[in-house]
């Protein structure tokens, strides 16, 4: 009966040191002194989060413009989705369009240029017999996965091709061009050569329904654009995600996790006292019923507890210098062997 008591007690001294353990997790982490936290003065329109790696303070961020992705339609309608478009190759290439946009109508806008982006590889598209019908175009388009979606738009007799490039940015905008159009005219408006769309051609068979544009944002009175809304590459170690043109300027603050760093004290003092408790209710011993814990005098509970008691409440090993100790930081024991916290020296340590 004996040795089945001490077994027992054992376990739970063994449970008891788990749970102290486990309370130590988040605060013998040093994520948890290095995290940043991030807030925004209206995250509906700029949204931010922060790493290690950012320094604290406030920034005033302004949005002008939001990053947008290229839209294309082709003039031709179409009576229905199984109206045959045409053969040959489309060959999609990506770079920037030089644009003079008509303010009354954007049918009638001016195509003046193109520059095809460093190290972008032109993709093609082969539309046979077996898929020249709208619908055929469209999937084959998609299916290819090249940087650009198809979709048809329309109902009844009226029916039309959208083409919208799947990336932001104005380098990210597309050039279309037709080879092997089976009416044997590349530029023309009929067969294949309705879906081109580049300078040989101009707008005569695709217009543009929605430029490609940089998004462009000024962070503490400097200017700068971004090929997409979500901007990493600005300040050091903030992430910033335009969602909305601003009025005037947002305020992105960025702080330390002084809240999350006083969690992880909370857990770790209550996880130490809880241990306390088991261990008193295991080793001590009660002067008015005159009954001892289960591991009262046992040499193993004894010393565990001694060495616990040594490292809490002496100093850091190998440093010798100002807060080496937990009583320094506003952590101290009391009378009963319980840790409780000045949270005004605490406040004062993380501070300095």
């Amino acid at each position: 009966t004996q040795i089945t008591s001490d077994i027992s007690s054992l376990g739970t001294l063994k449970s008891s040191l788990a749970d102290l353990r486990d309370s130590l997790s988040s605060v013998n982490s040093l994520s948890t002194f290095e995290e940043r936290k991030a807030s925004s003065s209206d995250s509906t329109k700029v949204a931010v989060t922060a790493t290690s790696k950012a320094a604290i303070g406030d920034y005033k961020v302004s949005v002008s413009a939001l990053a947008t992705q290229q839209s294309l339609a082709i003039r031709n309608e179409f009576n229905s989705t199984s109206e045959t478009v045409g053969t040959g190759t489309l060959s999609f290439t990506f770079g920037s369009t030089g644009y003079t946009a008509d303010g009354s109508n954007n049918t009638n806008d001016t195509y003046d240029s193109f520059s095809s982006k460093a190290g972008a590889e032109t993709k093609t598209v082969v539309i046979s017999n077996a898929n020249s019908s709208l619908t055929g175009v469209r999937d084959a388009i998609n299916a290819a996965e090249i940087g650009v979606t198809a979709s048809i738009v329309g109902s009844g007799t009226s029916h039309n091709l959208v083409i919208t490039t799947n990336s932001t940015g104005a380098e990210n905008s597309v050039q279309i061009s037709v080879t092997g159009d089976g009416d044997g005219n590349n530029t023309d408006a009929t067969g294949l050569s309705r879906l081109s769309f580049n300078a040989t051609v101009g707008t005569s068979n695709v217009y543009q329904t929605q430029a490609a544009s940089d998004a462009a944002f000024t962070v503490n009175g400097l200017a700068l654009t971004s090929s997409t809304n979500v901007a990493t590459d600005f300040i050091d170690g903030v992430t910033l995600t335009l969602k909305e043109t601003t009025s005037g300027s947002e305020t992105v603050t960025i702080s330390d996790n002084k809240t999350g760093i006083k969690s992880a004290i909370d857990a770790f003092i209550k996880g130490y006292n809880d241990y306390r408790v088991k261990v008193t209710e295991l080793t001590g011993y009660d002067a008015l019923t005159g009954i001892g814990g289960p591991l009262q005098g046992d040499f193993s509970a004894r010393t565990l507890g001694s060495q616990i008691r040594n490292v809490v409440g002496g100093r850091a090993i190998g440093y010798g210098g100002a807060r080496s100790s937990l009583s320094e930081l506003g952590i101290t024991t009391g009378a009963d062997g319980s840790l409780s916290l000045d949270s005004t020296k605490l406040d004062a340590a993380l501070n300095d």
